[in-house]
């Protein structure tokens, strides 16, 4: 897989999510949520022909919690990495095998389902979010529409609600779903292979400390993140014996969204990010299914068992029918996610323009990645040919992710580019697993897939590099002779085999279960440069005896691309969670000679600095210095605090907070310097000795305080630095079993909070006064299916709740102002306004490059940093040997000074001996 850091500013990260966006743009100022689409960096969409804009409606494949993050909550290592942990692996035929599944469908089961997860009951609760506690009682609560608002009700404290008839699983619902899950993940199999591995798939126990005021168990128990946030089934064996597979897959069966079929999500990843707990979660309405020995043609959802499969009276397969929501849904579960992609560094943020003049930023495949090359096959382009048509158009090159809607937004295929693909966004029944998708997979590292199993695509093929640069806004002006079939090759072409497929499906399943068509022929009539019916328009249409290769369904010309496969070799992550210290060991190792020579220099000088009486001079120089320094800082801090004439903008500045701990330290400082100088003074052994004590402890505490940090910047990077996994724990376990792990929660949530401090975008808090609230808005209103409320905490870095959730922190304690200043000065490549423009676009992963870029500014600044600290600790150490060896010497003379009063004589030693020997 293609590895690579990416750029600090990342912007439209997120895979999917519902952007406030205005009806047109406008020259006028903007107040209020208006203002949202600038913060997200996401343009709105272009209006269609009859000057409506096009309807956002949840969509009929929606993404859940884990798959809106592109993060899995839960790393359970496996004994498979042992071997292959610090080397790359090559995916080939003799070290992979199909992709085994373990299928769970406890969660269909009312025995075995988590409680208020599903529905078996009408009129019993379900819980949407996390609303906390039990099911109300005879108390206030917030209820549940059974409408599209349900996802803004449900993002805040969640909501409770009564099950509907329409949201019920029944025993022939649960057949149904379970049929056809177990033939689309035995076609899957045949698709995609994984490295061979020994031995069980085993998930570990952890905790889900973050909800604890929220009402949620917080005892250890199975793959707790699969339970908490994926509302999945998990029984202890899962956890003990495992079980033989490379994957599990729950299938879940929610109350129903409305709008949405299904989600695709995965819990539970590898050490290396590899998925290994999917959830797919069908959604859609199954309570008007029904099974029998028998059915009508007049019964469309009807089935009955026919040579192993359901079919329906019509004829129709049931697994026909929901192939494609399935196929698609796994696929997600698996990692086709812009989340997944950006780890993987296969993506890059590139502009896009279509012919009307819409402008957009986003993620392509671009040159070195499989996907690129499968498409540069199918379209009919070269690197030559992508950079001409790019340049052209003043565009990036590439294989560009989907821009619009923004429900789903970098997480699928352009539809209109891939249209016929399964991972198009949009209801394709005839969705096709393409060579392309199977080399998106590949790009990921964790999957070889099988070219001879996958369909062929025929919307945009051989159209050229312009159709995808422009999204099918245009062509090439001279599209080569190969990218049409000619009278001279079939005889038998007409206007019967030159007419294609003209289907463009779009719409969504309402809560009844029927497809509602959102109409989107005006919008891709403006955008396509042959509209949404290519194959009855010029220049595809049969003339000139000749057709367009796209529009072709003869069969004199042999489609034999379809299973093309990309060149080179697919390697494994397997050397990604290498630590990052380890990468930085030359630095390490220097830096350790270092501390090496100064102790080395310091017991060469020691009777210098360190006389065995301990020296006077020394001490008291030193803690006159301290002195001064401590008196400053104590009384700058003071003077501040007490808001003297002058103090205001240092107040502001700094913050109280940081004063009062800089106000602290210098006292504490001054303390220590005062004792020793009262010692040397009065020559009293009890004030030297309580110096030296206090020392102990600064020093003590300054040393944990870099273990701490030493530790927190090796737990991030090799707990998590090939799937950055900051945010993927969503606070849960990944500290789990460290040594110090509330620390590193509490260390990593002030982190969290300074991020928000510094890149906040300033215009929210505008969007707050120019409406007259009190609170600020946050950058996301809604969100695409999946867990609501914790989906939008952890996506949108502006909630207040963020950092508890990323972290598991309860502290709220914020750093000063100064402190941004201070970073931007800094870190290389770090600016305040482009952070804060980007703090809504970013999302999660802004807060990922953050934290990033403070940690690479450690590892490169190591020596630096450990040399100062050295420096302290050894005048420290200086300072508390002399303060020691001084109060031996004073005690010393007193107790002689003592003994003379007495009229004893001082003890004499005895005079050196001296050799007999000649």
């Amino acid at each position: 897989a293609a590895q690579g850091r990416r750029r600090f500013s990342t912007r439209s990260s997120w895979p999917a999510s519902a952007f406030l966006v205005p009806e047109a743009r406008s020259n006028t100022p903007m107040l209020g949520l208006a203002w949202l689409p600038l913060l997200l960096a996401v343009p709105p969409p272009a209006l269609d022909p009859r000057g409506r804009s096009p309807a956002i409606v949840p969509g009929r494949s929606a993404l859940a919690l884990i798959d809106l993050l592109g993060a899995e909550p839960e790393v359970a290592p496996q004994r498979y990495e042992v071997a292959r942990r610090r080397r790359l692996t090559d995916l080939t035929l003799e070290t992979t095998r199909p992709v085994r599944f373990k299928l769970n469908f406890d969660s269909l089961s009312e025995a075995t389902a988590l409680e208020h997860t599903a529905c078996f009951e009408a009129d019993k609760w379900y819980q949407r979010g996390f609303p906390g506690g039990g099911p109300p009682d005879g108390v206030t609560y917030k209820e549940c529409p059974r409408d599209q608002s349900e996802y803004t009700i449900a993002m805040g404290e969640g909501c409770w609600g009564r099950c509907l008839g329409s949201d019920l699983i029944t025993d022939d619902a649960k057949e149904i779903i379970e049929h056809v899950s177990t033939i689309v993940a035995d076609e899957l199999s045949a698709k995609l292979a994984v490295l061979a591995s020994d031995g069980a798939l085993t998930m570990r126990y952890s905790s889900g400390h973050p909800y604890a005021n929220r009402g949620y168990s917080t005892e250890n128990r199975c793959a707790s993140s699969c339970q908490t946030l994926s509302s999945v089934s998990v029984g202890a064996e899962y956890c003990q014996d495992g079980v033989d597979a490379d994957v599990v897959l729950s299938v879940t069966k929610p109350p129903v969204y409305s709008g949405v079929a299904g989600t695709g999500s995965s819990c539970a990843v590898d050490s290396q990010g590899r998925p290994l707990w999917l959830v797919f979660a069908w959604v859609e309405r199954m309570d008007n299914k029904v099974v029998r020995s028998s059915c009508s043609s007049t019964e469309p959802n009807c089935y009955y068992r026919d040579q192993g499969f359901l079919v329906n009276g019509r004829g129709e397969k049931a697994v026909d029918r929901w192939r494609n929501l399935v196929t698609h849904e796994i696929l997600h579960a698996l990692g086709f996610s812009s989340h997944k992609f950006l780890q993987a560094g296969a993506i890059d943020l590139k502009k896009v323009e279509d012919i009307d003049g819409f402008v957009d930023e986003v993620y392509h495949f671009t040159s070195g990645t499989r996907a690129y090359a499968a498409a540069s096959d199918f379209f009919g382009c070269d690197d030559s040919a992508w950079q001409a048509a790019a340049s052209q158009a003043g565009v990036g090159w590439g294989l560009p992710l989907m821009g619009f809607p923004s429900l789903g937004r970098n997480s699928h295929w352009e539809t209109r580019i891939m249209r016929d693909d399964v991972m198009s966004y949009g209801y394709n029944p005839d969705a096709a697993v393409s060579a392309i998708t199977l080399a998106a997979m590949e790009d990921l590292g964790f999957y070889l897939g099988n070219y001879s199993s996958v369909d062929c695509l025929s919307w945009g093929y051989k159209q050229g590099c312009r159709f995808v640069t422009s999204r099918c806004g245009a062509v090439d002006p001279q599209l080569p002779p190969t990218a049409f079939v000619t009278t001279g090759e079939d005889p038998a072409l007409s206007v019967g085999t030159c007419g294609g497929e003209n289907f463009w499906g779009a719409g969504y399943t309402n809560a009844d279960g029927a497809f509602v068509t959102t109409d989107p022929n005006g919008f891709i009539d403006g955008k396509c440069y042959a509209g949404n019916d290519p194959c009855n328009r010029a220049p595809n249409t049969f003339e000139n005896d000749r057709c367009s290769l796209q529009c072709y369904t003869g069969t004199a010309r042999a489609r034999d691309d379809c299973s093309y496969t990309p060149p080179g070799t697919v390697s494994s992550p397997g050397g990604r969670g290498v630590s990052a210290i380890a990468d930085k060991w030359l630095q390490w190792l220097l830096l350790g000679l270092g501390v090496v020579a100064a102790i080395l220099l310091l017991c060469c000088c020691r009777s210098l600095v360190c006389p065995p009486k301990g020296s006077v001079p020394i001490l008291a120089t030193l803690s006159t210095l301290l002195l001064v320094c401590g008196l400053a800082l104590a009384g700058f801090a003071a003077y501040v605090l007490l808001g003297a004439s002058g103090a205001e903008f240092f107040s502001g500045l700094f913050g109280t907070p940081t004063l009062i701990s800089a106000a602290a330290a210098g006292a504490f400082v001054a303390s220590l310097s005062a004792l020793s100088l009262l010692g040397i003074c009065c020559r009293s052994t009890c004030a030297l000795l309580l110096s030296f004590s206090l020392q102990i402890v600064a020093l003590f505490a300054e040393l944990t305080a870099a273990a701490v940090l030493a530790y927190y910047v090796w737990s991030l990077n090799d707990v998590a630095s090939d799937s950055l996994q900051t945010v993927s724990s969503a606070g849960e376990g990944r500290y789990d079993g460290r040594l110090g792990e509330t620390v590193l929660s509490e260390v990593e949530g002030f982190a969290c909070r300074t991020y928000q401090l510094c890149c906040r975008d300033p215009r929210l808090d505008q969007m707050a006064m120019a409406n007259g609230t009190a609170a600020a808005p946050t950058c996301l209103e809604a969100i695409e299916g999946g867990a609501p409320d914790i989906t939008t905490i952890l996506a949108d870095a502006s909630s207040p709740q963020f950092c508890r959730y990323i972290s598991g922190s309860s502290v709220t304690t914020v750093p000063a102002a100064a402190t941004c200043d201070a970073l931007e000065w800094l870190l290389p490549g770090f600016e305040l306004p482009e952070c804060q423009r980007d703090f809504c676009a970013a999302g999660a992963d802004g807060y990922l490059d953050f934290v990033e870029a403070v940690i690479d500014w450690m590892q490169s600044n190591t020596i630096a940093i450990g040399a100062t600290c050295a420096v302290v600790a050894i005048i420290q150490c200086i300072a508390m040997s002399n303060a020691l060896s001084l109060r031996a010497r004073f005690k010393a003379e007193a107790e002689a000074k003592a003994r003379i009063a007495r009229g004893v004589k001082p003890r004499q030693d005895p005079p050196p001996r001296v050799s007999q020997r000649a």
